[in-house]
This record gives structure tokens, C-alpha cells and sequence, in this order.
């Protein structure tokens, strides 16, 4: 099914995803809308079991990001694992990622 998220902001788009997370049954921690250096992390949450998470989300106009687009998200998440003493983290994007694309990422 495809969702058209044109009309979102990035921090509506943030916010959507963190309620998405939550509406799921994670428990949020930390929220950093409007932050212009949040550093690849977006939101904390945890899970049930105690694991610690973060979220970063991308809100993309066009239909397929750059595969360097992409990989730059994935740095931050990886930097913002260690900064926060996370165990998993997700990224969330407004766009499909083609298997291409995905392939390409590390």
C-alpha cells in the first residue's frame, strides 16, 4: 500500500513515526523535535524486555532516495548508538527503499 507523506513537515513525519513506535507498545524516552543537531536520533524508546532503542526518520519528497542519502542516516544511527548506549536502532522512511538501494547499503 502506498502513503503519500507530502503534506508532512519533517517534524510532523517524526512525530508520526514515534507514535507509530509507540502505538506499537514501546515505551518513548526521549523526543527531539525541532533540533537542528539531533545527531541521527530522533527519539528513544524501550522495549518490554528492556532493551533500549533509537529512532531516526526520513521524510523524502521524491520517490527514491540516494543510496548516499541513505547511508548517511545509517552513519548517525550508528554514531547515535554509541552516544546514547543503545542496543538496536531504526530508521524510518517516507519513501519504499528499492532492494537496489538496499543492497548498496552497509
Amino acid at each position: 500500500m502506498k502513503y503519500d507523506f507530502s503534506h508532512f513537515s519533517p517534524e510532523q513525519f517524526e512525530r508520526f513515526c514515534a507514535a507509530l513506535v509507540a502505538a506499537e507498545g514501546f515505551q518513548l524516552d526521549t523526543i527531539s523535535w525541532n533540533s537542528e543537531a539531533d545527531r541521527g536520533i530522533d527519539f528513544t524508546f524501550q522495549s518490554a524486555d528492556g532493551v533500549r532503542w533509537i529512532g531516526q526518520s526520513k521524510l523524502f519528497r521524491r520517490n527514491m532516495p540516494a543510496p548516499s542519502r541513505l547511508r548517511s542516516a545509517l552513519i548517525d544511527l550508528q554514531n547515535g548508538l554509541a552516544q546514547v548506549g543503545a542496543q538496536k536502532a531504526v530508521l524510518m522512511v517516507s519513501v519504499p527503499v528499492s532492494t537496489a538501494s538496499r543492497g548498496q547499503l552497509p
